[in-house]
């Protein structure tokens, strides 16, 4: 017996000093092989700074258990501006999702300077090349991030918004706190509730899907490992097949210390009370989704009408689909066609708002 037990603690050991090692040495050769993209010569770092009274507001509107919790009021942030060869007053700033880094907006951002807008995009706090800050992260402290980037790049002039994913629920928090700052919203692949709202219902009743849970859980994501990841979420997700090399890139860039941490965001967001205060958002606004969203941010055509119905100056819901039938995922503005398909209705919606000619 005794021989056994020692046995069996040896071998504990063993996997508990041998494991992290070679989960680190995974995940180092992984980066090696797909290193991040350049920084292009409009990449900047910049310091904000954040007053106690931001960190009281914050802890305000967050989950009250985490409330207390420590945030750094400071953080170096990464930013792409390009404010030249635009038109004055016509700003587009880039929300990205959880784990996104500024080069995978870059199709986007070309895109929207062909129209003659100024550009921003930016990593969050703890995300690509900006500063991984000590203590809690949440959407309201990234809400702060924005809009004091925005100040930053833009002075007092309004912004155009599109946000994705986790970015979609800030860009919603920053029309509702920073309304002076937002001249329009639109949200890709994101819901203001953070859970998918029951057909026949409209009510947000703030829960966490399966998959959200268990792709924020530190020591999950650790075994899987960045270069695994992928091809779960693909799946899970059904993103749309064809040339899809920016998943590569998504995934096996970002840092897994940064990766670990981040998802935790999404167990703290609470949905209901942001869903209830959409009818404060006074701009015009643009819901868009694939058909597969329910399966990432519950984003559902429903969820959407739902939504739209609250927002005083809400366009009519998209949903983006194609001749195939297949359907766009999450992740359709990199799926085969994605992007095309929904810059013409980001144009459309400039267009009819005059804030193109």
């Amino acid at each position: 017996m005794g021989v056994c037990l020692w046995s069996s603690l040896i071998v504990a050991v063993a996997i508990y000093s041998y494991v992290p090692t070679y989960l680190k040495q995974r995940d180092e050769a992984t980066n090696i092989a797909f290193p991040r993209p350049a920084v292009p010569e409009y990449g900047s770092i910049t310091t904000i700074r954040h007053t106690e009274e931001d960190l009281a507001f914050v802890r305000r509107e967050t989950v009250p258990e985490k409330a207390n919790l420590p945030m750094a009021p400071q953080v170096d942030i990464y930013y792409e501006a390009q404010t030249d060869n635009c038109t004055k007053g016509k700003n587009f700033v880039v929300l990205g999702g959880t784990n996104s880094q500024t080069w995978a907006y870059h199709d986007l951002i070309v895109k929207m300077r062909s129209l003659g807008f100024c550009t921003l995009s930016f990593d969050w706090r703890s995300h690509g090349r900006s500063e991984d800050t000590p203590g809690d992260i949440n959407t309201e402290l990234f809400m702060l991030d924005a809009s004091a980037i925005i100040r930053k790049v833009f002075g007092k002039e309004k912004v155009h918004i599109f946000s994705w994913s986790l970015g979609g629920f800030v860009g919603y928090q920053l029309a509702i706190f920073k309304p002076e700052q937002v001249a329009s919203l639109i949200v890709y692949g994101s819901t203001a509730c953070w859970s998918e709202i029951a057909e026949g219902t409209s009510e947000c009743i703030d829960s966490v899907n399966m998959v959200k849970r268990i792709f924020s859980f530190s020591s999950m994501i650790r075994m899987i490992g960045l270069a695994t990841e992928q091809s779960l979420v693909k799946a899970a997700l059904k993103v749309k097949s064809g040339n899809i090399p920016f998943l590569d890139l998504y995934f096996n860039t970002v840092r897994m210390d940064q990766k670990a941490k981040t998802p935790k965001v999404w167990l703290q967001v609470q949905g209901s009370k942001t869903f209830g205060q959409l009818n404060k958002i006074q701009c015009p606004t643009l819901l868009i989704s694939g058909e597969h969203e329910n399966l990432a941010s519950g984003a559902s055509p429903h969820t959407m009408q739902v939504e739209a119905k609250r927002i005083k100056h809400a366009e009519p819901p998209v949903v983006l689909t194609d001749a195939s039938g297949e359907g766009y995922s999450h992740f359709a503005m990199w799926e085969e066609g994605g992007l095309e398909l929904m810059f013409g209705h980001i144009k459309a919606f400039y267009g009819k708002h005059s804030y193109i000619h």
